[in-house]
């Protein structure tokens, strides 16, 4: 009997085993199938592969109806270009079976709960779309389509709901109305109608302080700065007033439109309501400070640089810049660059494949644009996005080397001639991109179009953006090549920006004969490899500490300049010596003397040793940013000393969040707890002391600091930047230590206001 039963349960694991690995297979050709909708093919391909998937899928829904299920809906949001082929799939599905389009909707539904109540609005915007769509195919009512984009509307406009987060919401309905516009203009024009009259309301009444702190340029040009909520509103409004919801060009995708017959009989189902719940207020302490590192989202600028005039000699047009041709490109173009951000090559080629040769539209000109607009978004820091627009951009000049390499000369000279009123951290953005491009094309340009720049005038100071942007794209230039060759390659006019040599300075020039000897004492010891004893012995014996750490340093960093990575091993052999340095008064500030002297001519090096001596804590973050307020204004108009500055206290953000990190892993251990807690709110009560040191420093320096003409307007520019890069902890710094920092200084103090009011934080 037991033999029996054993045999029995042998032959049920086989045969399940055989089941599962039955239906293994058939949900993998399942999902080849479905992720094929996807591929480029003939209309009437198209078609044919859809018949043919409906009635395998209506085969295996019994079986496999969950499994459908979430392997359409993935691939609907993974293939957003072909948001059209999956709506009418399940369109012809819920013809089959309308438990399943009912299902489908409901998925959809919990998903956009799910993606606004995250925040995750880029992700709700293309389910909108979808569900948007399915009226199109007859699967939902248009009635109630209407009714959730009038709940979301209406929890809009009521006190409720912070501005930030209404403008996402409001995007999010925007975006789907090219869609649906036409259906609805059909089905029920005066409700449609009715509807976006409450929105015109609301973008009339708007705030657009993100506008003023996140604009690419301080003035208005010929294509004045929208952001991007105005931009589709714009170019949704002129669909519908203009355009009577045409599309003319037959941009959208609508495959279903060959099953016309067969939907109209289809059973249509209602979306469920969506909840929006009021935004919960948190109030910052030590604690829950964690949450800012995943910052309020801001609506981005729409960033334009042509128009329709800038194309007429190549024979093909540019749609208006508010009208819905636009916005279909743009859209496909941002999606396309998201799709595949880390992989150029793939990006570059979906770039060019996506768009008909035959139309004759200059969509090469959308790319560059929404390329640039990736550059100069003031809403990722951090991110290196000046290496991935450079590769995107080189890999589509080798693709299309003719069009492209005049469109983007023609955009570089554009920006070029209006840098007096650019950003500055749009600026820094651009040198890093230009210098990038340039260097993969032999640093070959008509670089006489900008001797203007640089040459002396009375308009032109040291502070000038255009001069230094131009001083800095060489600077940079040089740190990618070789000075000789860049020399080499510039003309006269732009000899006294170019750097001679990268080699460190020989201190022997700048020392009398008995320190000379103490200079050549030290160098000797460090040859024979002396006990450290002796040099903490010359360190805390001197009679002037300040000179003779100086010169230890000073010697250190000039014996050890054969490469970077030879010097850091200097450094990490004597750390015991530095230590010993920083801790007196002012140790820290003699090792910074000595670094900037030595590598004047490399501040690629200054920048590597301070990141090394901050993470070995031989500098504090506190002690390099108040070191920087005091160089040389000039020195201070130099972008790798911002480039420190910013990088101090990203170290101290980092800092934070590894002591949070340490306390939240011991939070069930209470005696552990308790220390780890001190020490992440030490942690965070530093970071705060930071930044009101940082308001500090630029009030000094800009009532009290050396005047030279063009450096308070250069240092205002880098406080705006400074509030912009760091508004999410700024914000909830007390006011009153604000004020006293800024004292007086009335123009700083609005700056503050204004990006308090943007983050609906009363101050």
């Amino acid at each position: 009997m037991s033999d029996s039963y054993d045999d029995s349960e042998n032959d049920y694991e086989n045969e399940d085993r055989h089941k599962h690995k039955k239906i293994g297979k058939v949900e993998s050709n399942i999902c080849k199938l479905i992720s094929g909708l996807a591929h480029d093919t003939t209309r009437s391909e198209h078609i044919s592969n859809l018949q043919v998937l409906v009635d395998v899928l209506e085969h295996d829904l019994p079986s496999m109806k969950a499994n459908i299920m979430q392997l359409i809906f993935h691939f609907t949001l993974k293939n957003c270009l072909k948001l059209s082929s999956y709506v009418t799939l399940i369109g012809l599905l819920n013809l089959k079976n309308s438990d399943f389009g009912q299902d489908m909707i409901k998925m959809f539904c919990n998903k956009l709960q799910e993606f606004i109540d995250n925040g995750d609005y880029n992700d709700a915007v293309y389910v909108m779309i979808v569900l948007s769509d399915l009226v199109n195919a007859n699967v939902i009512n248009y009635k109630s389509i209407l009714d959730l984009f009038e709940s979301i509307t209406n929890f809009i406009i009521t006190d409720d709901c912070k501005q930030n987060r209404g403008d996402y919401l409001l995007y999010i309905i925007l975006v789907s109305l090219p869609t649906i516009g036409k259906t609805l203009h059909i089905k029920d024009s005066l409700r449609l109608y009715s509807f976006l009259s409450n929105i015109e309301e609301y973008m009339e009444s708007r705030s657009r302080l993100n506008l003023e702190l996140f604009r690419v340029w301080s003035i208005d040009y010929l294509i004045p700065e929208e952001d991007v909520l105005d931009c589709v509103w714009n170019q949704v409004k002129l669909f519908w007033k203009k355009e009577n919801w045409i599309d003319d060009l037959n941009l959208i995708e609508k495959p279903y439109s060959s099953f016309t017959v067969e939907l109209d009989t289809s059973v249509q189902h209602d979306i469920e309501s969506l909840k929006i719940g009021k935004e919960s207020e948190t109030v910052t302490t030590a604690v829950n400070f964690m949450h800012l590192f995943e910052p309020k989202k801001l609506l981005p600028i729409s960033f334009k640089i042509f128009d329709s005039t800038d194309v007429e000699s190549m024979g093909k047009a540019l749609p208006g810049n508010h009208s819905i041709t636009r916005f279909i490109l743009s859209w496909q173009v941002r999606y396309i660059i998201k799709s595949n951000f880390d992989n150029k090559k793939a990006c570059s080629i979906a770039l060019v494949n996506q768009f008909d040769s035959n139309v004759k539209i200059s969509h090469y000109h959308i790319v560059v644009e929404i390329l640039f607009e990736i550059l100069f978004s003031e809403h990722d820091f951090d991110r290196n996005v000046e290496i991935i627009v450079a590769s995107m951009i080189i890999e589509i000049c080798k693709l299309q080397p003719k069009t492209l390499h005049h469109i983007v000369a023609y955009s570089v000279h554009d920006i070029m001639n209006k840098m007096n009123n650019m950003s500055i951290s749009c600026i820094e953005r651009f040198v890093k991109w230009f210098a990038l491009h340039l260097n993969n094309f032999q640093v070959k340009w008509e670089w006489e179009e900008w001797i203007k720049f640089v040459i002396p005038s009375e308009e032109r100071t040291n502070f000038t953006l255009s001069y230094v942007a131009i001083r800095e794209l060489i600077n940079n230039l040089t740190d990618l090549s070789f000075c000789d060759k860049i020399n080499k390659d510039l003309s006269q006019e732009y000899q006294s920006l170019m750097i001679q040599t990268r080699d460190s300075v020989d201190i022997c020039d700048e020392l009398d004969e008995e320190k000379m000897k103490i200079v050549e004492d030290i160098k000797k010891n460090f040859r024979n490899k002396t006990d450290m004893s002796y040099f903490k012995s010359l360190v805390n014996d001197a009679a002037d500490f300040e000179t003779i750490a100086g010169i230890f340093v000073t010697t250190l960093l000039r014996f050890s300049d054969k490469t970077i990575s030879f010097t850091i091993s200097a450094i990490s052999k004597y750390f015991p010596i530095f230590k010993i340095i920083a801790s007196h008064e002012k140790g820290e500030n003699t090792i910074l003397n000595s670094l900037f002297f030595i590598w004047k001519n490399n501040n690629q090096i200054i920048e590597i040793l301070i990141d090394k001596l901050i993470k070995i804590e031989v500098l504090t973050c506190l002690n390099v940013i108040t070191y920087l307020f005091t160089v040389d204004p000039n020195e201070m108009a130099r972008f790798y000393v911002w480039r420190i500055f910013n990088n101090s206290i990203k170290k101290m953000i980092c800092h934070v969040m590894s002591q949070y990190c340490i306390y939240e892993a011991c939070i069930d251990d209470y005696s552990k707890c308790m220390k780890t807690k001190e020490a992440y709110v030490t942690a965070y009560d530093s970071l705060n002391s930071l930044f009101i040191r940082c308001f500090s420093l630029f009030n000094y320096t800009h009532e009290h600091g050396v005047h030279v003409d063009g450096f308070i307007d250069y240092l205002e520019l880098r406080f705006k930047n400074f509030l912009k890069r760091y508004m999410h902890y700024i914000a909830y710094l007390p006011k009153s230590d604000i004020s006293e920092c800024l004292q007086d200084n009335e123009k700083y103090f609005k700056y503050y206001e204004t990006v308090m009011n943007l983050l609906d934080i009363k101050i």
